[in-house]
């Protein structure tokens, strides 16, 4: 299912995450299953927060939390601050800089 959920819109995993057919855990494995496979040649995402993007949707599938959008794994630019990550802005001079809030 993985190959299908890459490949899948926003609103068609919308609905199978309301219907119950999907996960939020299953997109955030599927998410980081692709990122590895392509991500050496692209260096897009030099930051990764895989554990805590893990971590928040179990919580999601714990405590049963509904939003439009959430379960959805989305990618942050290294631009934006996100509290504990490193943020270099792409910037070799900030590369150690570490965001303390988002």
């Amino acid at each position: 299912m993985s190959d299908e959920l890459i490949r899948a819109s926003a609103a068609r995993v919308v609905d199978l995450l309301q219907a119950g057919e999907l996960k939020p855990s299953e997109l955030v494995e599927a998410a980081i299953a692709r990122i590895e496979a392509v991500d050496g040649h692209l260096n897009a995402l030099p930051v990764r927060c895989f554990d805590r993007a893990r971590e928040q949707a179990r919580a999601m599938e714990r405590d049963g939390m509904r939003t439009l959008l959430g379960g959805v794994p989305i990618a942050i630019k290294d631009n934006n601050d996100v509290g504990g990550v490193r943020t270099s802005g792409g910037t070799p001079n900030f590369g150690e800089r570490m965001a303390t809030h988002s």
